[in-house]
């Protein structure tokens, strides 16, 4: 995603391309490239005021439970208007494993993988347009 930003980084301000080039832009260069740092930087931030004594326990909770439920019901909304566009239908169990799987994504997979974009885009930045090379090695069949 970076690499083809910076290839068309024209059309931010260009007036060829209009409000939806600009809109388009900013929406895949803020939340799309530069949103794990902004959530892992809430994270610790978050953290190191409960840990400097700046935010009670009560606070960094209560932060802490409305962004999980906040982002679990965005995703659980997106799943069902899915659902409901495609005309499919669920049985109950499955419902339960939709919500289930959609908590779980909030609280732990999230994290992890926004963890691994951040780190990911570092390597980019470091090794641009480096292939690592792969020791191939025959199977006996």
């Amino acid at each position: 995603m970076f690499q083809s930003l910076s290839k068309h980084k024209q059309i931010l301000f260009s007036r060829k391309f209009g409000a939806v080039g600009f809109v388009s832009y900013m929406y895949f260069l803020v939340f799309e490239l530069l949103s794990p740092y902004i959530e892992i930087f809430g994270i610790l931030s978050v953290i190191a005021m409960f840990l400097l004594g700046m935010v009670t326990t009560r606070v960094a909770l209560t932060y802490t439970i409305i962004s999980l439920l906040f982002g679990a019901v965005l995703t659980i909304s997106a799943f069902f208007s899915r659902i409901h566009t495609q005309n499919i239908k669920l049985t109950a169990d499955d419902i339960w494993k939709a919500i289930w799987a959609c908590i779980y994504e909030n609280i732990g997979f999230r994290i992890i993988l926004a963890f691994t974009r951040m780190t990911a885009f570092i390597g980019y930045k470091k090794k641009k347009l480096q292939w690592g090379k792969i020791k191939r090695v025959k199977l006996n069949q």
